[in-house]
C-alpha cells in the first residue's frame, strides 16, 4: 500500500507532543492540560503546536488515528485474501479490535478518566470509515440500514457499545479473550451467535 510523504520533522513533533501529552495525563489526568505546559514538556514551540493541532485533545485523536487505522488497514487487506465467510471475517476483525485496543487500556483509561471519550469514539469511527474504504461492499451491506438518519443513530450506538463493553471488560480485569470477546459482541448483531455463547458459558452469571 503506497503511503504519502510526510515530513520527518513534523512526525517527530507531533510524537514528541504526544508523549508529552500521556505523560501529563498520567501526572494528573484530572488536571486540564494546558498547551503552554504540553509545549514547554515536549520542547516545542507554541506555534509548531498550532501548526498541526487546533486543541490538546487533537493530540491523542491524531496518535490513535495515525496508529491504529493504518494497522487496522493491513489487517483488513490482509483478511481480505484469506478464505473467509462473512461471519469469520466479522469475528476476525473484532477480534483484531479488542486485541489492539486491549493494548492500549491504560491509555484508554486515562483519557475517559479526563473526559475525552469522544476522542476514541472519533478515532473508532475513522476506523469504521476505514473498514468500508477497503472491504467496501465485499460483504454487502451488513447493517442492512440504507436510510442516513437511522444509520447515524445506528452508528452511533455500534460505535459507543463497543466502548461500553471495552471498557467492562478492561475495568474486571480482561478475563475473557479477545477472541470471546469478539463473539460477544457481535452475538448482539448475529443472533445465531447470542444462543452458541449461551451454551459454551452456560446460564450462570
Amino acid at each position: 500500500m503506497d503511503t504519502p510523504y510526510q515530513n520527518p520533522l513534523a512526525i517527530r513533533a507531533k510524537k514528541l507532543m504526544a508523549e508529552a501529552f500521556f505523560d501529563l495525563l498520567r501526572e494528573n489526568p484530572s488536571e486540564k492540560i494546558k498547551i503552554t505546559q504540553l509545549c514547554k514538556r515536549a520542547g516545542v514551540a507554541r506555534r509548531t503546536f498550532y501548526t498541526h493541532f487546533n486543541g490538546v485533545e487533537d493530540i491523542p485523536r491524531f496518535f490513535f488515528t495515525d496508529h491504529w487505522v493504518n494497522i487496522f488497514k493491513e489487517h483488513l487487506i490482509n483478511s481480505l485474501e484469506k478464505d473467509l465467510s462473512p461471519d469469520q471475517f466479522f469475528h476476525f476483525t473484532m477480534s483484531h479490535l479488542f486485541e489492539y485496543w486491549g493494548k492500549q487500556a491504560e491509555c484508554v483509561s486515562l483519557l475517559i478518566e479526563a473526559g475525552f471519550r469522544e476522542v476514541i469514539f472519533d478515532v473508532i469511527l475513522a476506523g469504521r470509515e476505514a473498514y468500508f474504504q477497503v472491504v467496501g461492499d465485499s460483504f454487502g451491506n451488513f447493517s442492512g440500514i440504507t436510510n442516513p438518519i437511522v444509520s447515524k443513530y445506528s452508528i452511533s450506538f455500534e460505535i459507543n457499545t463497543f466502548i461500553d463493553l471495552y471498557c467492562m471488560w478492561a475495568e474486571t480485569g480482561m478475563q475473557q479473550t479477545a477472541q470471546e470477546m469478539a463473539e460477544i459482541q457481535l452475538s448482539f448483531i448475529i443472533p445465531d451467535m447470542l444462543q452458541k455463547l449461551s451454551e459454551r458459558f452456560g446460564d450462570n452469571p
